[in-house]
C-alpha cells in the first residue's frame, strides 16, 4: 500500500524526482494547452479593429494573454510608467490647446472688457 510507495521513493531517489519532474511538465504542457485553446475562443468574440482611432482590443487581449503574464498582475500589459507619462503628456497638451482657444475666441475672464475700459481694441493686442 502506501508504505510501500514511500520505501520505493526512499530508495529510488533519482527516479522518484524523475517521476515528480515529468508528471509536473504534464500538468505545465496540460495548462498552456488548456489556456491557448480559451484564449483563441474569447479572441474570436473581441470585434476586429475598424478605423486607425479605433483601439485594438485583440492586440491588448493577446499582449495580455501572453504565456508569461500571470492572472494575478495588478496591471494590465503595456500599463507602465512610460504609458502614463505618455498619457500625462497628452492631457497636458490638451489642455493647453483648450485654454489657447479659450483665451483667443472667448473672454472668460473679461480682459476685453478691461482693455475696452482701457481705449485699446482685442485687434491691436494680436
Amino acid at each position: 500500500g502506501y508504505n510501500d510507495i514511500i520505501n520505493w521513493m526512499t530508495d529510488n531517489k533519482i527516479l522518484s524526482i524523475a517521476a515528480a519532474a515529468a508528471t509536473f511538465a504534464v500538468y505545465l504542457g496540460l495548462h498552456f494547452w488548456v489556456r491557448k485553446r480559451t484564449t483563441a475562443t474569447i479572441m474570436k468574440r473581441i470585434p476586429l479593429q475598424i478605423g486607425p482611432g479605433d483601439p485594438d482590443l485583440r492586440l491588448a487581449f493577446k499582449r495580455t494573454t501572453r504565456f508569461d503574464r500571470s492572472i494575478f498582475q495588478r496591471s494590465p500589459a503595456g500599463w507602465g510608467k512610460r504609458a502614463i507619462k505618455r498619457l500625462e503628456a497628452i492631457i497636458l497638451s490638451a489642455n493647453q490647446q483648450i485654454e489657447h482657444l479659450n483665451d483667443r475666441y472667448a473672454d472668460p475672464a473679461g480682459k476685453n472688457q478691461e482693455m475696452a475700459s482701457l481705449g485699446v481694441t482685442p485687434d491691436e493686442t494680436a
